[in-house]
């Protein structure tokens, strides 16, 4: 006998919970098949059900997964499988062959079984790279750009060109497009008649990579590149190219980054800072395509210390040059005053990288150590050499191995910039940092003034809250995708991606809304030397044992038509839930649940406002419980801006985001995560702070939206209050308690109509109408929740209270009890 079809009240009751909520929930279905398989699927949702079978390596081989990620403690083979049950419900949720009915049992058990997985897991990913085949690959392309390996490649944003250089001893520039790859020029070093005719093997200077310069200026008419003591600099129209020898071996080339705003010496010419492994530094000005002029800047000369990267911003600023003793120099290009150089003694180890940022104000260094430094440029007033400050050192957990600002400069009353780092161990960080110098925190390094004994307390104690309210640079996210070290880090011309490449040929594309992985790409076997980003192309990448240069199009079309399945993906494998590459019909249904969210909003929207219909379908529920749950909610209702702009007003002109579009979801989601917040004791959302026209410090806002403090022992001493005294409790009784509403939607209680402000009341009895089985024996964060969501209702008239049965599913699909 099926049990499912016993209509008996008696009989019913002595079901299994899970086998009578099936029953309920489906009594329009009449086939008997079809309530077996609601009763097995019911059983394998709420039990749940695994879903992570055996594991076939052969298979996966057969997708082209690197061999050395197999034996690496962070990849469980057991962990990879498809979703047989998820997919499937997936996919009864797709179809169009289904009945409503049908279609909603399915919603509903896939939240059950998401939730149920969700519960029973305790493992969380190391790694979020894409090595599987989770979501959709974009197309790549190789150029055969040299006939030995590549050693790097550059960018010019002016002419948007590409120029790579090889260990055959040529430059060749190519012009790359969403559509076409061409190659535009040849350059083949000059060589002097004693230096070697293999000039293959001498490219570039010994030991170090990294130490083979290929520049552009900033103009995009010269590109200059080093082998040895040689320096040879190309007109980009053709012609031959010139050539100086250096004194020594040439170890950093530089142009200035920007144009000069202003020179008293005249029109801005083509400058080229060289930097040479004795110590020395010289500069080289381009006259004409047949002729240049070599300076040596005597004044800057660190005797038989190797100069390993420079920096300039701009020909009428001061430059930075790092060493490998750690030490670092800002100068000018001429000594016209006392003190236009200093030597800083900046970091213990080799000092590895050197930015501007993009305001050219402050400078960032990176050395051989766990530390990065941000630097404070002096006044236009003063001379180069004063001011110079370390404003903050920003700690990581290993070796920092690259740094890279975002182009974007933010703007507002406290604009920020952004960088990123990457380190040895695989973690790549994401920062804000405030443009002010005075909004980073005062240190003994910083040139914070002494305290003096005859201060007023007061006052001491004024400024050292002022100075904890200062925060300087937070670390936004990050980012865990990479097993090996990560050699480079470059952020998208938007700002709204970020890519990494590391030694085994990983490349990661992160998406910079939520830090989810967008796209993993396997360069190849050598470690990835260099990487750019071209706009409305995508990235290109030089592995150093490859001969080419890959081309991959992730464009910003591609990566925002894919980011909802990439942050479904991301919620997903922190739950524990893997194998979206063998479930096809789930990943359809991630895609396509914001189209399946809006519309069906749309479609009840107007029975709910005109009171046909009181609450939203257990669907529309569905759909929205999981939107919340693979934290869409983040992603659909906040613009598409990166990290450091958000708090900047948008710019109609280039942003198509419409607030109003989603703003039912942002209520519906900060109401769930305050009543989860409530729940479980944490800290509340940011949105369900309201705010302010005056700012709150951080500190007291942290104390506000701290929920922590309410413990268990509150809970019994209300339990206790209400059993001693129950009075208290029953309509009449004596007892403050808050109220609001405006009357509609069958609240739980309400002081009057369009009472939006919590009104103190003496008692229950002055509520317009109260829930008959909330009569007695309220419990107060219960009574509050009601309330919460109650409101929620009022504000926005598509957000309805829960009926019971799927109040239940919201609430086991964010890890707590009904």
């Amino acid at each position: 006998m099926n049990l499912t079809t016993v209509d008996d009240p008696v009989q019913r009751k002595f079901l299994p919970s899970f086998l009578r909520g099936v029953a309920e929930e489906n009594k329009l279905v009449t086939s008997p098949n079809f309530v077996v398989t609601q009763a097995l699927v019911a059983l394998l949702a709420d039990k749940g059900a695994r879903l992570r079978p055996n594991y076939d390596k052969t298979d996966v081989e057969k997708r082209g997964l690197i061999a050395h990620l197999y034996t690496h403690p962070s990849y469980n083979p057991t962990a990879v499988g498809p979703l047989e049950l998820a997919n499937a419900l997936a996919a009864c949720c797709l179809s169009s062959r289904l009945s409503s009915g049908h279609r909603q049992w399915a919603a509903q058990q896939l939240v059950r079984t998401l939730a149920a997985h969700d519960r029973d897991n305790q493992s969380r990913p190391q790694t979020f790279a894409d090595m599987a085949g989770d979501l959709r690959k974009c197309s790549s392309v190789k150029l055969e750009a040299h006939q030995s390996r590549v050693i790097t490649c550059g960018w010019c944003s002016r002419k948007g060109l590409l120029a790579t250089s090889g260990n055959d001893g040529t430059v060749r520039v190519w012009s790359v497009t969403q559509n076409q790859y061409t190659l535009q020029l040849t350059c083949v070093f000059n060589r002097t008649a004693g230096s070697p005719e293999e000039g293959g093997q001498c490219l570039g200077s010994p030991g170090d990579p990294s130490l083979s310069p290929l520049v552009w200026s900033v103009t995009g008419k010269y590109l200059a590149a080093a082998m040895e003591k040689l320096v040879n600099i190309w007109q980009v129209n053709g012609g031959k190219g010139l050539l100086d020898v250096q004194p020594h071996w040439v170890s950093a080339l530089a142009w200035p980054e920007g144009e000069a705003v202003s020179l008293w010496c005249g029109e801005p010419k083509d400058v080229l800072l060289v930097g040479r492994m004795d110590g020395s530094l010289g500069l080289i000005e381009v006259r004409d395509a047949c002729t240049m002029h070599r300076t040596e800047l005597d004044h800057c000369y660190r005797k038989d210390v190797s100069v390993i990267h420079i920096a300039w911003y701009s020909e009428d600023r001061p430059f930075a040059v790092g060493y490998a003793d750690g030490k670092l120099l800002i100068g000018t290009k001429e000594p016209l005053e006392k003190g236009a150089v200093v030597v800083i003694d900046a970091h213990k180890e080799s000092i590895t990288s050197i930015k501007w940022d993009p305001t050219g104000q402050m400078l960032l260094t990176c050395a051989k150590e766990d530390v990065v430094k941000l630097w404070s440029s002096p006044g236009s007033g003063s001379s180069p050499g004063a001011g110079w400050t370390c404003l903050q050192s920003l700690p990581h957990p290993a070796q920092v191995n690259g740094v890279a600002w975002c182009g974007l400069t933010g703007h507002g009353a406290r604009p920020l910039n952004m960088l990123a780092t990457c380190c040895q161990n695989g973690l790549v960080s994401v920062w804000t940092v405030p443009q002010d110098a005075s909004a980073f925190p005062e240190s003994p390094s910083s040139g914070s003034e002494p305290r003096r004994d005859n201060e007023p307390k007061a006052k001491r104690k004024q400024q050292q809250s002022s100075s904890r309210r200062v925060e300087g640079a937070v670390c936004v996210f990050q980012l865990k995708g990479h097993i090996t070290p990560v050699r480079t880090v470059v952020f998208s011309p938007d700002g709204l991606a970020l890519v990494s490449g590391g030694v085994g040929g990983l490349m990661n594309i992160w998406s910079l809304r939520d830090g989810s992985v967008l796209q993993t790409v396997i360069a190849g076997s050598g470690a990835i030397q260099n990487i750019v980003w071209i706009p409305d192309v995508g990235v290109a990448v030089c592995s150093n044992r490859s001969k080419d240069v890959l081309v991959v199009n992730c464009s910003t079309d591609f990566m925002s038509s894919h980011q909802v399945l990439a942050t479904c993906r991301t919620a997903l494998k922190k739950q524990g839930v893997v194998g979206l590459n063998m479930a096809p019909c789930m990943r359809a249904f991630l895609e396509r649940l914001p189209v399946m969210l809006q519309e069906q909003y749309s479609y009840e929207k107007p029975h709910v406002v005109c009171g046909e219909q009181l609450v939203h379908s257990p669907y529309m529920q569905c759909l929205a419980s999981l939107a919340v749950g693979l934290h869409l909610d983040q992603l659909l209702c906040s613009p598409p801006v990166p990290p450091h702009l958000r708090l900047c007003p948008l710019e109609p002109a280039t942003c198509t985001w419409s607030p109003g579009e989603w703003a039912w979801l942002d209520c519906f989601s900060t109401t769930v995560k305050a009543a989860e917040a409530l729940a479980r004791g944490n800290t509340f959302p940011e949105a369900f702070a309201v705010p302010d026209l005056e700012p709150v410090p951080k500190e007291e806002m942290v104390l506000l939206m701290d929920n922590s403090t309410w413990g268990s022992g509150m809970d019994e001493q209300i339990m206790s209050w209400a059993t001693s005294r129950p009075e208290d409790w029953h309509l009449g009784g004596k007892c403050d308690v808050f109220l609001w509403g405006a009357g509609r939607h069958g609240q739980l209680a309400e002081a009057g109509r369009n009472i939006l402000v919590p009104t103190t009341a003496p008692s229950f009895s002055q509520a317009q109408q109260v829930d008959r089985h909330h009569q007695s024996n309220v419990f107060i964060k219960t009574f509050f929740l009601h309330q919460l969501i109650s409101q929620s209702a009022v504000q926005k008239p598509s957000l309805k209270p829960q009926t019971a049965s799927n109040a239940g599913v919201e609430a086991r699909w964010l890890g707590k009890t009904p």
